[in-house]
């Protein structure tokens, strides 16, 4: 029996994307995701909250509903709302309370306020729920526990990912952290602050993957210094089954631009195209989410591990032509 899917869009209006950005992000991966589990089995809801602290709070764009034209109107017309309200050049200052408690109850908001255990056509009751006392794992990683498609339930969080050792520091207790070089928090500390055990299992019960759709801005993140914070946030959320989609990825024409870009990516300054583009950008959009949202062993025994060697001519001296090794592992990895 297939199951259905249901899919929640949590999006932070502290983010500092413009909605247009947002808005083709969220149609991509809803369009991806109908085409994905078919339009019959999918569902989807959305949700807005202020990772800032700032005026008009949490906002429930009502229930699941499935993809048509009614409700994404719907959803275009209270991000418009929502952002219009704001002003494109509006400076959104922090409040009090750390973006790691805000994004918490935003999160567990979400997971309560919605009906996520829908029963099957051909089933006569709802599925049972697993008691919370088991947790979320019972001795088994989230990988098992999902299905072949790679998840039953996901919630896709549009916010800005904390990036380095700073913004870390920020996210888990706001301004008043101390400014001076100590150690940032580690993946326990965050997840007691971001998803602490009552939220993961609430999160293991329901079946969600939680998806963290980052929308810091890309020029901003040239200048970030490390990236400590960003690989910490990865592996708490890799821990919960999901992992981090960069908003490069899906609000980028990646069709009629990515020949130029790549030329350009590769160092032939006659090129037109930026020097200087997010690496996302040259990557194929449904390749891609279809790895990122696949169970790893299925995804594995589909595309066996390979191992080879790939060689670019690089423009240089004729008589001693310049070579750019790669070297290719499995699954489109490249070293």
């Amino acid at each position: 029996m297939s199951c259905s899917h249901s899919v929640v869009f949590l999006l932070d209006t502290a983010s500092p994307g413009r909605r247009a950005r947002l808005q083709r992000g969220a149609l991509r991966l809803l369009n991806h995701l109908g085409c994905r589990f078919g339009l019959p089995r999918l569902r989807w809801a959305f949700r807005f909250f202020d990772s800032l602290g700032g005026r008009g709070g949490a906002s429930r764009g009502g229930g699941f509903r499935p993809p048509g034209p009614r409700a994404w109107a719907r959803f275009e017309e209270e991000l418009a709302e929502r952002f219009g309200a704001r002003g494109p050049a509006a400076v959104v200052l922090p409040g009090p309370a750390p973006r790691a408690a805000l994004t918490h109850n935003g999160l567990k908001e979400t997971i309560l306020d919605f009906q996520w255990d829908r029963p099957e056509i051909a089933s006569p009751a709802k599925p049972l729920r697993r008691s919370r006392r088991t947790g979320p794992a019972a001795g088994e990683p989230p990988e098992s526990q999902a299905p072949p498609e790679g998840f039953v339930n996901a919630i896709f969080l549009f916010s800005p990912c904390p990036h380095s050792r700073r913004e870390l520091r920020q996210f888990v207790s706001g301004n008043d952290a101390p400014s001076s070089p100590r150690e940032p928090p580690t993946a326990q500390q965050l997840a007691e602050k971001l998803l602490p055990k009552s939220v993961q299992e609430l999160i293991a019960d329901q079946k969600i993957t939680l998806f963290w759709v980052d929308t810091a801005e890309w020029s901003q993140l040239i200048e970030t210094p490390d990236h400590v914070g960003y690989w910490t946030m990865f592996e708490l959320i890799r821990q919960m089954g999901g992992t981090i989609l960069p908003s490069e990825t899906l609000a980028q024409c990646l069709s009629h631009h990515r020949a130029n870009l790549a030329h350009g990516f590769f160092g032939d300054s006659s090129s037109p195209a930026p020097q200087n583009v997010p690496w996302t950008m040259l990557l194929p959009l449904d390749a891609t989410l279809n790895f990122l949202f696949s169970k790893p062993s299925v995804f594995q025994a589909i595309f066996p591990q390979r191992e080879g060697t790939m060689f670019f001519s690089m423009p240089g001296n004729e008589k001693k032509p310049k070579h750019r090794e790669i070297r290719v592992h499995s699954n489109n990895y490249v070293t």
